[in-house]
């Protein structure tokens, strides 16, 4: 089933320079072995036995409980996952957590994005000359269906803007 909705200029550009920072740290690097498949297809490869682990990967997962035990007691629901070197080594869920759960996330977004563009700037500095004055309203970096803008001053809008919500994009 199919869920429609109607998403505003403003919406289109905040979504599309997203979308432009995760197409670009997905493919920039300039080396990749490994893409893990998708839920359906069962995810991540795995290993684990914590000895294989340490020999695989020079990796003693043994500490990760102590941190586990750390996160139950910081919330109800959960869980904790590590990821090292391209293999899920670590996967423990408590209170409703799983890993089928849908949490709502809330802002915690704006860090990861903030993150993920700091760290494409850095590998790929020469596609933003500007730095977080990089203008993002343009051609190169939005669809055809985004342009002509909604309103002129759109024309106007940074990339630290937009990672900063101070734009002047009004509502959600």
């Amino acid at each position: 089933m199919a869920i429609w909705m109607k998403v505003s200029p403003h919406q289109l550009l905040f979504c599309g320079t997203f979308l432009l920072l995760l197409i670009c740290a997905g493919g920039c690097a300039e080396e990749r072995t490994y893409y893990p498949a998708s839920g359906n297809e069962g995810g991540w490869r795995k290993l684990d036995d914590p000895a294989t682990i340490l020999d695989t990967l020079g990796f003693d997962v043994a500490p990760l409980d102590e941190v586990f035990e750390i996160a139950k007691s910081s919330t109800k629901n959960g869980g904790l996952l590590v990821v090292r070197d391209e293999w899920l080594i670590y996967e423990k869920y408590f209170g409703l957590g799983h890993r089928e759960a849908l949490t709502n996330l809330a802002s915690v977004g704006k860090s990861f994005t903030s993150v993920a563009a700091g760290i494409l700037m850095e590998e790929q500095a020469e596609r933003f000359p500007h730095s977080l004055d990089q203008k993002v309203f343009h051609h190169d970096y939005l669809p055809a269906v985004a342009f002509p803008p909604a309103d002129p001053e759109m024309h106007e809008f940074k990339l630290g803007q937009l990672l900063a919500f101070s734009a002047g994009i009004r509502g959600n």
